[in-house]
């Protein structure tokens, strides 16, 4: 499994701001959010901290720094962990 960093190269583009979110949320320390991905659009973005994540049948993983967004394509079971206490735009 490889873990691919983000920097300003590699970054998807940005999300509107946050009010344009479903939701907004706040994950402690190393807790670990599962996300379903189905036929909708699954986009994530970093608002705060940093998160990994790993989706489906992909074999590396992503770190999300602030302001930093990953369109997830795998349908399935999505992960994402704070590393430090982190907040997450769905």
């Amino acid at each position: 499994m490889k873990t691919q960093f983000f920097s300003n190269a590699h970054t998807l583009p940005t999300m509107p701001d946050a009010e344009k979110c479903l939701e907004v949320v706040t994950l402690r320390s190393n807790e670990i959010m599962r996300l379903k991905k189905s036929d909708k659009q699954l986009r994530i973005k970093c608002l705060g901290g940093i998160a990994w994540i790993t989706q489906p049948d992909d074999p590396e993983d992503y770190i999300l720094q602030a302001n930093e967004t990953i369109d997830i394509t795998k349908k399935g079971l999505v992960l994402v962990q704070a590393l430090p206490e982190t907040t997450i735009c769905i």
